[in-house]
């Protein structure tokens, strides 16, 4: 229902209808392209989306904008590298083809004539036909030779060759000079882009790691976001089981995650978010859109070791949104260790943990991760007897990445095998 209620959108700037997956939020903008957004249409609402073609183009103005202010007067050359930021277009090509399909007949022939003269090939045959020449007229025909000593005929021909030869070599040069010429304005189109997306890159990590003015904020209607509480194999089976001595069932992870997720949906909804409580494979989880989506769940009940203590955080590895992606997860961390104590356990976080399913399923534009909690084992006594702390540590991480709150950044760990 909801999702069909959603599925277009009308942009305020090109009053196109667009598909919401095209939906740009204001409050996810870089502070520049939201200020000249609102210099150059002032009427539209903070809670208007934009569509994804009028934000490239937003983001071609503010580009050409600095050029101009660090360069001058933008030459054709940067002007097609903001044209092709604002379309999102490729840059780079095979110019070697390019240029080959727009060569003449003579052209062609002076290539060949030029790769021809200077090999071994041409000193070698044009040697023999020398010696030859000579031979023959020196040794050969004696008296009747058609080109005695000292060889005026071949020095005519010499002479003839190299007149012809030099031009024809000059005009191959000339055309290598002008693919040069095209290479090196082509390779510095292609750095300059590069150093604007590296650029625009930065600029927006540093946008998702740093808190945002509070007006921001108040600007998005609070009741009307979403969020999405996965309690981890709820509705499908146990999950990890621990069992005592005797072989008796004690706990399973259903039950925990269970009980964590019910505990995370009652602090979001006090905090005035629309919370949704899903189960492993929930219906709703098919296209589901959300400001984020967190499933819960925990290690194994087995002792592995003395080490096999702490949680991990990961998100979908082929996410829709990296950016973004990463902020809900340093959220997560960042939140959840320091209020649960327990450290971050890096090392384990498996390549199902980023290709958990209900990744696939949501909406691309739904921000998920998956957080494991603790081992069963040696952090049973915090989630059993701390729930409640446990809860509060992953609902402050998504209140953190929802009200776009400041998080110190943490490298990112190596997936095991």
């Amino acid at each position: 229902m909801i999702r069909a209620r959603q599925s277009t959108f009308t942009c305020p700037i090109c009053n196109q209808e667009r598909r919401i997956t095209e939906a740009v939020h204001q409050d996810v903008m870089r502070a520049p392209l939201l200020e000249l957004l609102k210099k150059k249409h002032p009427t539209i609402a903070p809670e208007n989306l934009v569509c994804l073609q009028c934000l490239n183009t937003l983001r071609a103005e503010y580009v050409e904008d600095i050029l101009e202010t660090e360069k001058g007067q933008l030459t054709n050359l940067e002007k097609n590298v903001v044209e092709s930021l604002k379309e999102e277009e490729l840059l780079s090509k095979n110019l070697n083809l390019e240029f080959d399909t727009r060569l003449t007949l003579g052209q062609h022939i002076a290539d060949k004539v030029a790769e021809f003269g200077g090999s071994w090939k041409f000193i070698i045959t044009f040697g023999a036909i020398i010696v030859v020449w000579i031979m023959v007229n020196a040794a050969v025909l004696l008296s009747r030779a058609f080109d005695p000593y000292p060889f005026i005929l071949l020095n005519l021909v010499l002479s003839c060759l190299a007149a012809l030869q030099a031009p024809v070599i000059m005009m191959s040069q000339n055309r290598l000079e002008s693919k040069d010429r095209l290479r090196s304005e082509h390779d510095y189109q292609v750095n300059l882009k590069a150093e604007l997306e590296v650029r625009h890159l930065n600029q927006k990590l540093d946008l998702l790691l740093t808190a945002q003015p509070e007006s921001n904020f108040v600007a998005t209607p609070q009741p009307q976001l979403r969020i999405g509480v996965v309690a981890g194999h709820a509705g499908n089976d146990s999950g990890a089981v621990c069992r005592d001595g005797t072989g008796n069932v004690t706990l399973t992870e259903a039950d925990i995650n269970l009980n964590i997720a019910t505990r995370v949906q009652k602090i979001l909804t006090d905090e005035g978010y629309q919370v949704d409580l899903l189960n492993e494979f929930d219906t709703r989880l098919n296209g589901y859109r959300a400001v984020a989506l967190v499933s819960i769940h925990n290690d194994s009940c087995e002792y592995v070791n003395d080490d096999a203590t702490g949680f991990k955080v990961a998100a979908a590895v082929n996410t829709h949104d990296f950016n973004r992606a990463t902020r809900l997860t340093e959220c997560l961390r960042d939140r959840y260790q320091n209020i649960t104590g327990l450290h971050f356990h890096a090392g384990s976080i498996t390549n199902d943990m980023r290709g958990y399913h209900a990744f696939s399923e949501i909406d691309p534009n739904t921000i998920a991760a998956i957080i494991e909690t603790g081992f069963l084992n040696l952090d049973q006594n915090l989630l059993v007897r701390e729930t409640d702390k446990v809860a509060y540590g992953v609902a402050q991480g998504i209140l953190c990445f929802a009200r776009n709150e400041n998080v110190e950044p943490t490298p990112q760990p190596t997936l095991a095998p």
